[in-house]
């Protein structure tokens, strides 16, 4: 099984050091660092990282604008953020730069593992699931309604938007991820005989 190639970027040599102590997994292969510099990018395209550690503690634009880079010239490079604390306002430019996941100081190891992981599936999930989609000459677009709280208007939102594409003969899929809250069946007035429980749940089978 090959492993998973991991390289970090950073200015703190400490932190840099701590990430590294903490690749303890035979499943990780770490392959060098470098600073966040003029020339990160170049070093990165050479190494060819399955999963980019990037370590910040206050430029979050330059590491922001790296990630974004690194998502357009390294296709599979999955970007993982690890910062001192992360403010809210910035999750938009994280989705939108194509990182993966954001993780907070003081880590261990078993949480950056797990997210190496994850990052590393998901980032090879898109890929091989983009090249039948460019096969099947298909295009599509995943719109994600978002807010920090309930009670705001995300679902009104994700339902008069699926309607009105689907009006201009979209064809739409709407995703409820409000596992515990989510109510779009009852704005579509539908009683869904099958939900993500009985997936999750399933054998494989597919037929949901």
């Amino acid at each position: 099984m090959e492993k998973i190639k991991v390289m970090i970027v950073g200015n703190n040599d400490n932190r840099i050091y701590e990430i590294k102590s903490l690749l303890r997994s035979d499943s990780v292969a770490f392959i060098g660092f470098s600073k966040q510099d003029e020339s990160v990018l170049e070093k990165s395209i050479s190494l060819k990282p399955h999963v980019l550690i990037i370590q910040c503690e206050d430029d979050y634009k330059a590491a922001i604008d790296l990630a974004e880079k690194i998502y357009i010239r390294i296709p599979g490079c999955a970007v993982i953020l690890i910062c001192d604390s992360f403010d809210v306002s910035m999750i938009e430019k994280v989705m939108l730069a194509g990182i993966r996941k954001v993780l907070q100081f003081p880590i261990d190891a078993e949480t950056l593992q797990e997210n190496i992981e994850l990052a590393h599936y998901m980032e090879k999930s898109r890929l091989e699931n983009a090249d039948i989609t460019a096969s099947n000459n298909m295009q599509s677009r995943i719109i994600t309604v978002f807010g920090a709280k309930g009670g705001i208007g995300k679902t009104t939102i994700a339902i008069n938007l699926a309607v009105s594409l689907a009006k201009m003969g979209k064809k739409v899929a709407v995703i409820d991820a409000d596992l515990q809250f989510g109510d779009v069946n009852v704005y579509f007035d539908i009683d869904p005989k099958d939900t993500i429980s009985e997936l999750s749940q399933g054998n494989d089978a597919g037929d949901i």
